[in-house]
């Protein structure tokens, strides 16, 4: 069976496209022919797109994003423990040991995003942070929390 353009849908009175004034409208082949063959001038010029980041960096990108925003959820538990009173150290040690964890995740994934990305100033920062404080909990600077 061979579809022809302005053949009526099977079961659907009136499919065939009507113009306002009752007549057929144009077939989609022709209307399509007609732009294809009119003046440049008339035709719309295309805008081109965005460029768009390879695949690679974009998957690497989001592990970034979302390995940091761990590794600072990670601090935000660390930083609470700290704040609450009569807590022991053996209760913040593996809060500390969950952000060493977040902390050597990040640092393999920095490789493989575009030093342009946004959120590497971000990461670095984390890391940096994470290291001065879990530096400072195993030296003992915060004694009996």
């Amino acid at each position: 069976m061979k579809i022809h353009p302005g053949d009526p849908l099977p079961g659907i009175p009136g499919s065939v496209p009507k113009a306002k004034d009752g007549s057929r409208s144009p077939a989609f082949g022709e209307v399509f022919t007609k732009t294809l063959h009119s003046r440049p001038e008339q035709v719309s010029s295309i805008v081109p797109a965005a460029p768009i980041r390879p695949p690679i960096a974009t998957s690497f990108a989001g592990h970034l994003y979302g390995t940091t925003e761990r590794a600072l959820d990670a601090m935000e538990r660390y930083q609470r423990l700290l704040g609450s009173a009569g807590v022991d150290l053996s209760t913040v040690e593996p809060a500390v040991q969950e952000l060493e964890n977040e902390i050597a995740a990040l640092e393999p994934l920095m490789d493989g995003v575009p030093a342009d990305d946004p959120v590497l100033p971000i990461t670095r920062q984390t890391l940096r942070t994470a290291a001065r404080e879990i530096a400072r909990f195993y030296r003992g600077d915060y004694g009996d929390v």
